[in-house]
């Protein structure tokens, strides 16, 4: 079997069988249709590209590849299905990418097993099908593995460089690729030039953006938003994962804003490089004043990286698939493996490459450790979150049919421990448990449902697609999840606020007061809810039930 198998047949299969899980969300998951939060953001930010705004108001405050990729496809017509689809492909080929760098690097049994693995993650392919950036970052890093191997230098440059663009956190890698990349001073020089000047774009989006301020330009080499970033994970009441800044919107379409206003109020400078060093400084004030609570925050982070399985920062794909409306086991079963579960794995070869790092020739192997370590030290110096983790699947998947290899060639009986541990250990983790965010789960349901009712609106993702359900089953499953949502403690002002939109629209008009009466107790300063709470009350007055 295997001598006929090649990697491009399994990109193939992994097209298919990405689309075919595509396809059977779309047409029961509300989520599959509508993004949400940062998904949201990504659509807004894609569509002002596809409108000829190449640059924005401020400096990139996320990794721009992404959303220039999304505002591409949506200049040429693609609408959200077409964009997934294109998502399916990309996703096949970092099938590819991954299977022909493990068959080039060790055998062809090696990298058919590397592509399995990889095809039967669940997180590449449940983000693959929604509206974030991990399908494009992860075949950035499979592109930079499947060059590495092949030794072709400028290619590998401009491939780094790309990376960087999907994923900052890359640029810390140029220099050490640099120096391995050849003994010349001048090779490495260009190397890195290349890499440069692949990132200049966003370089220069950032000098314009940030020249038409009254700060003037400012010096940004992707992104603006990593001190926002790190005092989000770094902070008093910080758990590991995302921790809310008092102040400071979660919606990412206003978080930012929120934090540069903070900064220039406490600094008295308004630019984005004074935020980003203000809340840096916040939070490295907060570890240098309780190191005890610091080293154990970092412990908790390092415990998230190794063992989570269900957490979700913007959507919860077990919860997804467990759900009663919409959901299927068989959801879980097409994807079994999951990220922790393989990093459990790879562990075996992140210690046999660790041993050949002083070799002479182990520029290879130190390349793949680097790879390998970098989304390990972006979650302990920022937070974990699931996209912020993945980055490492395509390097363990790559390692792992190898050092399980190597395993059996030792004692098969350590195997058999490392497929133990690499299942057992992934579920000791207590704070993991998906009911433990149900409620905030239900609420974005609720939200979605209510959204939808509005049917194919024009300049939205549910342009040119059929509706769900008809509008008063939407309605109705939004009201049942928003009220769940309430009962299992997700009290917010935004999820009355919801309910209350959910019930005008079914002309309920009692209970739709009640809730946003509800609203302004926990948000007095909710505009929006004072006035419609006003109208609601005045249109009662003149027509009298």
């Amino acid at each position: 079997m295997f001598s006929r198998l090649r990697p491009i047949h399994l990109a193939f299969f992994a097209i298919f069988w990405q689309g075919l899980g595509a396809w059977a969300a779309w047409q029961g998951n509300p989520f599959a249709r509508l993004p949400v939060e940062d998904a949201a953001m990504y659509w807004d930010w894609a569509n002002d590209i596809a409108d000829g705004h190449l640059v924005g108001e401020t400096p990139f405050l996320s990794a721009p590849l992404y959303p220039y990729f999304l505002g591409f496809l949506r200049t040429l017509g693609f609408g959200l299905p077409g964009i997934l689809a294109a998502q399916s492909l990309l996703h096949g080929a970092t099938v590819f990418l991954i299977a022909d760098a493990a068959r080039r690097h060790f055998n062809l049994k090696c990298g058919l097993l590397s592509g399995l693995f990889y095809l039967f993650c669940s997180e590449p392919t449940f983000y693959a099908a929604r509206l974030l950036n991990p399908s494009v970052q992860l075949f950035t890093i499979a592109l930079v593995l499947w060059l590495a191997e092949q030794q072709r230098r400028r290619s590998l440059a401009a491939s780094l460089g790309l990376s960087c663009l999907a994923n900052p956190a890359m640029l810390l890698t140029i220099p050490f690729f640099a120096w391995w990349s050849a003994p010349q001073v001048k090779s490495r020089l260009r190397f890195a030039a290349i890499a440069l000047l692949v990132i200049s774009p966003a370089t220069l989006h950032n000098y314009v953006a940030t020249s038409r301020t009254t700060s003037g330009a400012e010096f940004i080499p992707i992104s603006a938003q990593a001190g926002v970033t790190y005092f989000h994970g770094n902070a008093e009441g910080a758990t590991g994962i995302y921790h809310a800044i008092p102040g400071v919107s979660a919606s990412r379409l206003q978080q930012n804003a929120d934090a540069f206003s903070m900064a220039s109020k406490a600094t008295g400078e308004a630019s984005w490089s004074a935020t980003s060093n203000y809340f840096f400084a916040q939070g490295l004030t907060f570890l240098m004043d309780k190191p005890v609570d610091a080293l154990l925050l970092h412990g908790r982070k390092l415990a998230w990286l190794m063992t989570s399985v269900h957490y979700g920062d913007v959507y919860q794909p077990t919860l997804e698939s467990r759900n009663d409306d919409f959901g299927s086991p068989l959801a879980e079963l097409r994807t079994p493996i999951r990220t922790a579960n393989a990093i459990w794995l790879a562990l075996p070869a992140i210690f046999l490459l660790w041993r050949k790092r002083r070799d002479r020739d182990a520029h290879q192997a130190k390349g793949i450790l680097l790879l390998f370590l970098m989304p390990v030290l972006v979650v302990l110096i920022f937070w974990y979150g699931p996209r912020y983790r993945m980055p490492i699947l395509p390097i363990a998947v790559f390692l792992i049919p190898w050092g399980l290899q190597r395993l059996t060639e030792h004692n098969r009986y350590w195997l058999w421990l490392a497929l133990f541990v690499s299942v057992f250990l992934p579920s000791l983790n207590p704070a993991d448990s998906p009911n433990d965010f149900r409620g905030q789960f239900q609420h974005s349901l609720g939200a979605s449902y209510r959204v939808l009712a509005d049917g194919a609106v024009v300049g939205t993702p549910t342009e040119n697609t059929t509706p769900l359900q008809e509008p008063q089953i939407l309605l109705a499953l939004a009201e049942k999840n928003l009220r769940q949502a309430i009962f299992r403690g997700y009290d917010t002002a935004t999820t009355h606020f919801d309910l209350a939109q959910t019930l005008m629209k079914l002309e309920r008009w009692p209970e739709a007061i009640d809730e946003l009466r509800a609203t302004l107790g926990l948000d007095p300063q909710h505009a929006l809810a004072a006035r419609n709470l006003q109208a609601i009350q005045e249109w009662l007055q003149q027509n009298p039930q």
